[in-house]
């Protein structure tokens, strides 16, 4: 009797493993999932979007050109870490980097 309870937690085990397995590998390794983390230049467009901040007043707040920030705000261009943290203090967010 004993291996059959053994067999049917083994069972359920896997069927919930299999089920949730996304989040599991989420929770478990900090890995995106299905881009759930949205990317960093979307990050940016949200935070600078937030504080109802057009492009032009953002990229001349941190001495960009507009065309920069437009390439960063789309992922064609990666901002430095001291552009990134002057963009943190600017729109007042930390970005999630993966």
């Amino acid at each position: 009797m004993n291996a059959i309870k053994y067999i049917f937690i083994i069972i359920i085990t896997l069927i919930l493993a299999l089920k949730y397995s996304d989040e599991i590998k989420y929770f478990a390794f900090h890995e995106p999932v299905n881009n759930q983390i949205p990317s960093l230049g979307e990050q940016i467009q949200k935070g600078r979007k937030s504080k109802n901040m057009t492009p032009e007043t953002l990229a001349s707040t941190i001495g960009l050109s507009i065309d920069q920030l437009k390439s960063i705000e789309n992922n064609k261009a990666t901002p430095t870490r001291d552009l990134l943290a002057e963009m943190e203090a600017k729109l007042d967010t930390e970005f999630v980097i993966y």
